[in-house]
């Protein structure tokens, strides 16, 4: 038998020998409380209506000092395990874990081998996995994983652990090296983008008054060449942006990009310095920019 650090073999033995004797006094008094409230009130032909048995149950169990829910347990379990088909040495807890399973009589005889004892012996964990409930002591990735999700049911909860999980660097990367975790990032952020667009009010005010486009036979050809490389960017990144999976970029491709939007920033800069001014100069450093150089 395993036992903890600060323990013999021998002592941890002893204790855990006395231990399982309360055990299965505690559920050999859990049982004669069933019993008893069965003896009170008998199993009814259809259990789901009442017939009086909520208001009998309370009464008695305010009497005795234990609270109602729990004797309709303790009378729920010894209705589904008869005196003579209880088995020795296994609590009461295991036995509830097996009272809603049809095959339980014949399930509770073969048990598991305990992996901390080595016997073969029900434990509440070994229950709950044969019953297909997560451990509440899991051992696997898998049942750490699942306990986790039957701890956080609702939505807030669970978004709140997520965002207090990412700020661990070591879970961040692991997260976005993940496809499937890009791809669902992606589609939650493409579809907050659409929701705050659809919240958006729709202002019918007139169309605000513009000045007359330039006719194309009244302008020079490099106000040509420069008014068609305008149209044809802000109509490519209207058109791409949108669409960016960013979720799915690793860090050296979001630099890149970002490199090369501050490039076409200091362009647009240095261009409108030249349309103001007058001033075609490009000063060193702006040419190593935009050449790429660091």
């Amino acid at each position: 038998m395993t036992c903890p650090e600060g323990f013999t073999s021998r002592q941890w033995s002893a204790y855990v020998k006395r231990g399982r004797d309360l055990v299965q006094k505690k559920t050999d008094a859990q049982f004669q409380l069933g019993d008893l409230c069965l003896e009170m009130v008998p199993k009814q032909r259809n259990e789901f209506a009442d017939h009086g048995v909520a208001r009998v149950l309370e009464a008695f169990a305010d009497q005795i000092g234990l609270s109602p829910r729990t004797l309709t347990k303790y009378r729920q379990v010894a209705m589904a395990w008869p005196r003579d088909r209880r088995a020795p040495g296994v609590s009461f807890s295991v036995h509830m874990i097996f009272a809603p399973q049809p095959n339980r009589f014949r399930k509770i005889l073969n048990p598991p081998i305990d992996p901390v004892s080595g016997e073969r012996r029900w434990t509440v964990n070994e229950a709950e996995r044969a019953v297909g409930q997560t451990p509440h002591h899991p051992v696997s990735r898998e049942e750490r994983v699942n306990r986790v999700r039957d701890l956080l049911p609702r939505h807030e909860d669970a978004a709140l652990a997520v965002t207090d999980m990412l700020r661990r660097p070591e879970v961040a990367e692991q997260v976005v090296a993940d496809p499937s975790a890009r791809h669902i990032l992606h589609r939650a952020e493409m579809s907050r983008y659409q929701q705050r667009r659809d919240a958006e009010p729709i202002i019918s005010e007139p169309p605000p008054q513009r000045e007359p486009a330039l006719h194309y036979s009244e302008a020079g050809r490099e106000l040509l060449e420069l008014l068609g490389i305008c149209t044809t960017f802000y109509t490519q990144m209207q058109r791409v942006v949108p669409s960016l999976h960013v979720a799915e970029y690793d860090r050296k491709a979001t630099q890149t990009l970002l490199d090369n939007i501050n490039r076409v920033r200091a362009a647009a800069d240095w261009c409108e310095t030249v349309i103001k001014t007058g001033d075609t100069t490009m000063d060193e450093a702006l040419a190593k920019l935009l050449e790429g150089e660091t």
